[in-house]
């Protein structure tokens, strides 16, 4: 986060191959390789992708079919808007109704690109990574039948590509993905735009028709009370997951020495070791995790963090093999 260097002019933005440095930018070509990357995990039996978020190891994430299959006691786990009121209130203990998973539910990748996420003291850029688990997560979908679509976003617009199982319409995606990452630069002239954020989701609710899976891959600047209430609205017609995507050294304030911090813009100049700082950086943090917390809790939105700092198809591995609510105390 913190580095004793000047900020790149604009004219001196890096190109040619310096634009796919790993963990700086990521390219369409490296985005195809993943394609054989399986994030199934490997002491479990093979199946689709779409089988574990759905439900298979416990998620809260379960398929609402239309076929009726039986009553039962609530679990832990469950969708509590499975819960039957009526049977509830009747026996006394909360029950819900178990529905056959859908076999065909659409998917939209949301992959935020913003100047905000061009960040990251290890591995790679928190760009990098979003653009790496939607490379990922939509490889390993495809191969289960889903049809994959996506909302890119970065400051400046989106691009909203409607669910589809061709691979030509699968690449396209992947290569907007690309481009606006290899867009981003320290010497970038477009103004941040937090609100971006709110109107991406607000698109999802205006185009989307009820039953989709979208998966939230952002670190969430931005996000507020405007977010929370459109995050319910989506939570009452879709499944979602959200993936914050996060660079714990961006919460460590220096010990020694003076730096000069830039956006590629503007420069400020900063003294470590500063108490009161770093007291603001750790309030700032904390409440942004709150808001996401918040999600899980009133939402039961399940939050399965990424981190810049290790291998991204590791972390999907390790988190789609386990029961997503215990991935988020971290968040």
């Amino acid at each position: 986060m913190f580095r004793q260097r000047r900020a790149t002019p604009p004219g001196d933005r890096p190109t040619g191959s310096a634009a796919g440095t790993p963990g700086v930018h990521v390219g369409l070509a490296q985005l195809v390789a993943l394609e054989h990357r399986g994030l199934a995990a490997t002491n479990t039996p093979h199946r689709p992708l779409h089988s574990l978020l759905a439900g298979r190891h416990g998620s809260r994430m379960r398929g609402r079919g239309l076929d009726f299959l039986e009553m039962r006691p609530y679990l832990p786990g469950d969708d509590v808007r499975a819960i039957d009121w009526r049977v509830s209130v009747r026996t006394g203990r909360a029950h819900v109704r178990v529905h056959a998973e859908e076999r065909d539910r659409p998917v939209v990748l949301v992959v935020d690109q913003r100047q905000n996420m061009f960040f990251a003291t290890r591995r790679a850029m928190k760009s990098v990574v979003a653009a790496e688990a939607a490379a990922l997560l939509g490889w390993n979908l495809r191969r289960g039948g889903d049809r994959i679509g996506a909302l890119v976003f970065d400051d400046a617009g989106a691009a909203l590509f409607a669910p589809h199982r061709g691979r030509a319409g699968w690449l396209r995606i992947l290569g907007e993905i690309a481009r606006r990452n290899q867009a981003l630069h320290a010497g970038a002239t477009t103004a941040q735009a937090p609100a971006m954020l709110d109107g991406v989701l607000a698109q999802l609710l205006r185009v989307l028709t009820p039953g989709h899976l979208i998966v939230l891959l952002s670190d969430f600047d931005g996000a507020g009370e405007v977010s929370h209430a459109l995050l319910a609205q989506l939570a009452r017609r879709h499944d979602l997951l959200a993936m914050p995507v996060r660079d714990a050294g961006a919460q460590r304030w220096p010990e020694h020495g003076q730096y000069v911090v830039s956006d590629g813009v503007l420069q400020l100049a900063l003294t470590a070791g500063d108490a009161a700082e770093r007291r603001r950086l750790a309030e700032l943090a904390e409440a942004h995790r709150h808001r996401i917390r918040r999600w899980r809790e009133e939402l039961a939105v399940p939050v399965l963090p990424l981190d810049t700092a290790e291998d991204v198809a590791t972390q999907l591995r390790r988190a789609l093999a386990i029961d997503p609510g215990l991935q988020v105390h971290g968040s």
